[in-house]
């Protein structure tokens, strides 16, 4: 079994535009303190980085190019149909006081459809919206909110067109992309670039942490932390991350996404380890 730094150092699993531009100010400051064993190692996981990018952006070219032409105006109808439930919830609550039974329905299945709003099934991918939309159907018909749907009649009309609607959606993304750099390969790029990141602060740490100058190993590692801390309060807000320029380091507006299945990048516990060394050797 091959020994991984990641086992012992967790950090979230940034977006490869966040590892780029992270190595970039780490290189910069290394270069700075003339450190060239971490220059080169933070050059290297830079380009890999960057090589990942271009896998994805391939990645998603081929799978936009193989789905039918229809299939954006069928997602842009997902969009509305979403939208307009909670339209209509929002609309009972507004019409019926509290303690009114269409209210108190309303309240209950707007809480269980849509905890964070209906943002985060509309800006989705193609085939994770069609699975969100799944889910919440069989929400929907379970004897949970059964009593709740009930007391909504006009709801089913409005259930029955979603329904419809997600199914002519899955029809037209039957058609699997097989162009491009498969989701195997994407996955494996991926992995090695959050290893190569936190070797990086394993090697920080070796060279500074042990030997009390917990300042400049702050100053070192501070890139990779920031992007840290701006994946971890996208998850506390229930966001997923949004990747930045490699260069710039500005948002691009893309969520991060898996390979076959859309699924989000996995989650993974903050950097504590690496957080409380690095306090503790600079208090």
């Amino acid at each position: 079994m091959s020994f991984q730094v990641s086992s012992y150092i967790n950090l979230y699993r940034l977006p490869s535009g966040r590892r780029a531009f992270a190595h970039k100010q780490v290189i910069a400051r290394a270069t700075e303190h003339q450190l060239p064993g971490l220059v080169t190692h933070a050059t290297a996981a830079r380009e890999h980085d960057q090589a990942t990018q271009s896998l994805e952006r391939q990645r998603l070219a081929a799978r936009r190019s193989s789905y039918p032409p229809e299939t954006q105006q069928l997602d842009n109808e997902m969009d509305r149909r979403v939208a307009g439930l909670e339209s209509f919830f929002l609309s009972q609550r507004q019409s019926f006081r509290p303690e009114h039974p269409r209210h108190q329905a309303a309240v209950a299945l707007s809480r269980a459809l849509f905890p964070t709003g209906t943002a985060d099934i509309i800006r989705l991918s193609y085939v994770q919206e069609h699975e969100a939309v799944d889910i919440l159907l069989k929400q929907l018909d379970s004897d949970r909110l059964k009593p709740h749907v009930d007391a909504l009649p006009e709801l089913s009309l409005l259930v029955d067109g979603l329904r419809e609607a997600n199914a002519e959606y899955g029809d037209a993304l039957q058609e699997v992309p097989d162009d491009g750099p498969s989701g195997e390969e994407l996955r494996a790029a991926r992995d090695h670039g959050q290893e190569m990141l936190v070797q990086t602060v394993a090697l920080i740490m070796a060279q500074y942490v042990a030997s009390g100058d917990g300042e400049q190993a702050a100053y070192l590692v501070q890139p990779i932390m920031t992007q840290n801390e701006a994946v971890r309060l996208s998850r506390q807000r229930r966001r997923r991350p949004i990747d930045v320029d490699p260069n710039t380091g500005d948002e691009t507006g893309e969520e991060t996404t898996d390979d076959d299945n859309g699924t989000i990048l996995d989650d993974a516990p903050v950097a504590a380890a690496a957080d409380n060394q690095l306090a503790a050797a600079s208090s």
